[in-house]
């Protein structure tokens, strides 16, 4: 019997569960035909069509999705020890090591450094700034 249950299974339902198992003849059909497109379309078909689209959750951000977003761009880190750095992001690990080409250090008392690549240890870095250039903004 496909849809329907046996009265002796509907009075066994009711007995384990506490609740009345619907008729057969109010449960939905699984299947019907749409008149104006003239096609079958399952129950969760008709009802998806019904239902306003689902609004765009926006997740945070998370810092190692941050950084990935950065690689192959520009990127300003400032260390523990202030001196800075501004090149650009090849990779990193979880550990946040980075690599880094075609990089200026800034140290506060030995001026500015070129380099073309570096691995820097994520261990000393104190601030990234996605995009940054290595100058301070008055404001």
């Amino acid at each position: 019997m496909h849809g329907r249950l046996a009265p002796r299974s509907r009075a066994l339902c009711r007995q384990a569960s506490g609740i009345n198992c619907p008729p057969a003849s109010t449960r939905l059909p699984t299947r019907r035909r749409q008149p104006h497109h003239g096609k079958l379309v399952d129950n969760q078909e008709i009802a998806a069509m019904s239902l306003p689209p689902l609004p765009k959750v926006h997740h945070p951000l998370l810092p190692l999705e941050l950084v990935d977003k950065c690689v192959g761009s520009q990127i300003w880190i400032i260390m523990n020890n202030h001196k800075e750095f501004v090149g650009k992001l090849i990779g990193f690990d979880d550990y946040v090591n980075m690599v880094l080409e075609d990089v200026r250090e800034i140290d506060p008392q030995e001026g500015e450094t070129r380099m073309s690549k570096i691995l820097l240890n994520g261990n000393n870095i104190c601030m990234m700034v996605p995009g940054g250039d290595g100058k301070w903004v008055d404001g």
